[in-house]
């Protein structure tokens, strides 16, 4: 189960510090050590090579444009939600504007297109794998409870957006929220007893 809990109320420079410190730890682990390693592993194995030489360069652009969405949404989340990514330093503030207006969970989104412009790139075809096993994860393990937790302290707003906004696949329009759910939705806006489920 997520263990969520909300930032401390802080400056946006630190917010935008510890969100830029932990996107770079999992970008280095998840987009660069261990599909490192999954590609020397295929070399050993011999599994063959899906990549064209020609690829490379559309590759490269695929991976600007997802690592560029991944940024946006990160420091979005930073300096609009007054948080992190981090599900124990999570926003403060729901985040409808910039990528949000376009995807559901742009970071998620931004995260498979580097993935795929690394598939394209190296030719590994065991990244494909790999890159499937971590959206799964997140569909079946984070995604359900983040967006309980969302819907429990942001209600309507949430709600408005999660109807509103596709998950995978960007919208044509940028979405706005209805006059009467646009934020400022925060956790300052929220009753004391905001934490407490009913039963």
């Amino acid at each position: 189960m997520l263990i969520r809990r909300f930032a401390n109320p802080a400056s946006t420079a630190w917010n935008v510090a510890k969100t830029l410190v932990a996107m770079a730890t999992f970008w280095l682990l998840f987009l660069y050590l261990i599909p490192k390693a999954i590609i020397l592993a295929q070399d050993v194995v011999d599994l063959g090579d899906l990549s064209v030489p020609t690829e490379r360069t559309v590759a490269a652009v695929i991976f600007a444009v997802g690592f560029l969405a991944w940024l946006w949404a990160g420091l979005s989340l930073a300096v609009v939600g007054q948080g992190t990514p981090l599900p124990f330093d999570a926003p403060r503030r729901m985040v409808v504007t910039g990528p949000y207006r376009w995807l559901r969970n742009p970071m998620v989104v931004g995260v498979l297109v580097q993935g795929l412009a690394e598939v394209i790139y190296s030719g590994a075809a065991l990244l494909i794998l790999y890159f499937g096993f971590l959206a799964t994860c997140w569909t079946i393990f984070v995604r359900p409870g983040d967006e309980r937790e969302c819907q429990r302290v942001f209600g309507r707003a949430f709600e408005a957006h999660y109807r509103s906004v596709r998950l995978w696949l960007p919208m044509r329009r940028p979405w706005s929220p209805p006059p009467s759910e646009r934020p400022p939705i925060s956790l300052n806006d929220l009753p004391e007893n905001y934490g407490r489920r009913r039963r």
